[in-house]
């Protein structure tokens, strides 16, 4: 009896804040991502589990980027646009997911960190567009080079005097095809919201897409797969009772 009349008054000098929460049965928001293979945004919607669980519905676009991309420029030009050197194929996705976050940590206090688990799996079509560059090519039987002209890079043909820079992404982009795949995504949301009706965090963790069909992005370098990678989500998003 001595020990739950203590643990009562303890609970009754508590801040009002901490002796009763509100129960957000849905979360929407969403944010840019940055990830070691490409950037994009992302948008979800989550409902109540119970307590410390919520179901996750997501939706992704971005692009993936090989590994060795590395920028180039024509040192010949002073107004030269960059390009990708042996980058022969773009690939840009478009994801959606589902899963789930559990709650780790919860914030005690007002401005109180909180922390959370997150994992997601789904389907994802990629598609995967030519690059296409401007290339100058010199005049036949004359000095001088003519007007750049928008050309699909072929590496076996375009040498880095004539790369003029790149072309508009947009050139070449009904010429490219559809790529299914699945991803698979885990991680840790920190977040920093002063009020629980809000999320304002940071989300890292690790992704990989797995791609039925091969996937040539580079032309010094083997097709592939499987595209993994360290990502950082920033997101902002509303709970609602």
């Amino acid at each position: 009896m001595i020990f739950c009349w203590c643990s009562g008054t303890a609970l009754a000098q508590l801040p009002a804040e901490e002796e009763v929460g509100t129960l957000y049965r849905k979360e929407f928001g969403g944010g840019a991502f940055l990830a070691t293979n490409g950037i994009g945004l992302h948008g979800y919607y989550g409902y109540q589990k119970n307590y410390k669980h919520r179901w996750i519905i997501s939706g992704e676009i971005g692009n993936l980027k090989h590994g060795k991309e590395t920028k180039s420029f024509n040192a010949n030009y002073e107004d030269a646009r960059g390009y990708y050197f042996s980058k022969i194929n773009s690939l840009i996705y478009l994801n959606a997911s589902v899963g789930g976050k559990h709650l780790w940590f919860a914030s005690k206090r007002v401005q109180g960190l909180e922390i959370s688990g997150v994992w997601s799996v789904g389907a994802t079509i990629g598609y995967v567009k030519p690059v296409y560059l401007k290339i100058r090519e010199p005049y036949i039987g004359g000095e001088g080079y003519e007007k750049p002209v928008d050309v699909r890079y072929d590496p076996q043909v375009h040498h880095q005097e004539n790369i003029y820079g790149r072309s508009s992404w947009f050139r070449g982009l009904g010429s490219g095809k559809l790529q299914p795949a699945l991803q698979a995504k885990a991680g840790i949301l920190f977040n920093l919201s002063k009020f629980d009706e809000r999320i304002i965090g940071v989300e890292v963790g690790v992704k990989a897409d797995y791609f039925f069909q091969s996937v040539e992005l580079m032309y010094d370098y083997p097709e592939k797969n499987i595209f993994g990678a360290i990502y950082a989500r920033f997101v902002l998003a509303a709970k609602r009772a």
